[in-house]
């Protein structure tokens, strides 16, 4: 098994990327009138400025070497980040009910795009401390699938993960290939998973209990849709999702997809 090298961050510590595709999904859901869905498009451009200007607030801060301004602007950063991650779900959820989201398949260097993940979701990682492994076993090969939307439910995984782990812990992702298919693990060090509730976490809004802390904000446990959208895109490229116990303690969420060929990606409209 081979671990992958944890891509460096800046000076501020960040990495300012925008998810390729969220526009198609945006405006895809724009045929069905939705007071959340209008919300969420309309944070969109403040929100940009926001995570610009957190960065830029903390490079000038780093160079200064004023901590204080350098944390603040870290702080402000993540917030925006958490805040960014609820309005891509909501804007994928809303286009899915409008049956306007498509696979847009396309050949993809899957531990590219999952190097790309842990830099973009590390800030928010960084708030408890919390490390990534990306971690491979067997021979990579291109697949061919919607990587906009892989990025995102992959995401959501390790987020959801970050939410019920300990501080000073890793989050690790193991792509196992396989004959014909790939699984991407997502394991934890956390409680587990919620009694009663196994069957349903894939649905949307629904929530595992942590540590019955009841005073979590919005900021720390969401709003309960990142699971239901991994089940959305894992459905729509034909594969199965999952999750367990992680031996030793804590949970494990993975999903496994066909590697697909040329042929499955569809012509330019």
């Amino acid at each position: 098994m081979e671990i992958l090298q944890v891509p460096q961050r800046g000076a501020a510590g960040y990495a300012l990327r925008r998810d390729v595709g969220t526009a198609e999904v945006e405006s895809a859901s724009r045929g069905v009138p939705d007071p959340l869905s209008m919300i969420a498009h309309d944070l969109r451009s403040p929100l940009s400025t926001v995570l610009t200007a957190a960065e830029l607030l903390a490079d000038e801060a780093s160079e200064s070497g004023d901590p204080n301004v350098q944390k603040h602007a870290l702080t402000i950063h993540r917030s925006a980040l958490w805040m960014r991650e609820m309005v891509e779900n909501i804007l994928c959820a809303h286009a899915s009910r409008a049956g306007q989201l498509r696979l847009r398949r396309q050949r993809v260097e899957l531990i590219e795009t999952l190097n790309e993940l842990q830099e973009l979701v590390a800030p928010l990682l960084d708030q408890k401390h919390q490390g990534q492994r990306l971690m491979s076993r067997g021979r990579s090969v291109p697949v061919f699938v919607d990587g906009r939307l892989i990025r995102l439910a992959t995401a959501n995984l390790v987020l959801n993960a970050s939410k019920f782990a300990p501080r000073d812990t890793n989050i690790d992702v193991l792509v196992n290939w396989q004959p014909g298919s790939v699984r991407v693990s997502v394991t934890d060090r956390g409680p587990g998973l919620p009694g009663g509730q196994k069957d349903r976490l894939f649905e949307a809004y629904v929530q595992g209990n942590d540590s019955g802390d009841a005073s979590r904000s919005i900021s720390e446990a969401g709003i309960g849709l990142g699971l239901a959208i991994v089940r959305l895109i894992v459905d729509m490229h034909g594969g199965t999702l999952a999750s367990g116990p992680r031996r030793g303690g804590g949970a494990r969420f993975w999903f496994e997809l066909p590697i697909g060929s040329v042929g499955d990606i569809a012509p330019a409209e």
